[in-house]
């Protein structure tokens, strides 16, 4: 599974991080959770919303955003 950071639109407690990851698997939620993790915001303290997962040709996309503040 490939992951990246697609926006990030703040520092403050109302500004969020949104993630894209690619995989030719279906990705599901602690596959999405452990990418976070991976980039330094772990859903216990920042959060884990909107994720959704979709299949586009052929491979699975899914999205989902975490708050840019763990505070």
């Amino acid at each position: 599974m490939i992951s990246s950071i697609v926006k990030k639109d703040g520092d403050g407690v109302g500004n969020n991080i949104f993630f894209k990851a690619e995989s030719h698997t279906m990705i599901n939620t602690v596959d999405a959770q452990q990418a976070q993790m991976n980039k330094g915001y772990h859903p216990c303290g920042y959060g884990f919303y909107n994720f959704q997962c979709s299949k586009i040709n052929d491979k699975y996309i899914a999205t989902w955003n975490c708050s840019a503040s763990c505070d």
